[in-house]
């Protein structure tokens, strides 16, 4: 009996994994576009602002910005991800998924 609840509970948990995943992020298509702009970002500092150099960690991150077409109208939105290392650069092409939601908001795959 106790089996079967633990498998039934890994199922309900893998199941929870993928519904949070693929649903977080709601697209309506997908289209290509061109990095504009890579912004960075840095993470609010708790103590010294020296305690990450220090330690060997750098809290910045790289966050795209991508022109895109979408039904005829023209947008430049932010990535949802922000990279820790340099990965996409102005004038770069990268396919977006389109947020259902927010135009200004796309996802690079």
């Amino acid at each position: 009996m106790l089996e079967v609840f633990l498998v039934l509970l890994v199922i309900a948990a893998v199941l929870a994994f993928i519904y949070m995943k693929w649903i977080r992020y709601r697209a309506v298509g997908q289209t290509e576009g061109v990095c504009v702009e890579v912004k960075t970002e840095c993470e609010a500092s708790n103590g010294s602002p020296y305690n990450r150099q220090l330690r060997g960690r750098d809290s910045r991150m790289y966050r795209p910005y991508i022109r895109y077409s979408w039904e005829g109208r023209e947008y430049v939105a932010r990535s949802v991800a922000a990279y820790g290392r340099a990965k996409i650069f102005p004038g770069d092409r990268v396919r977006v998924l389109v947020n259902d939601e927010d135009r200004e908001l796309v996802k690079i795959i």
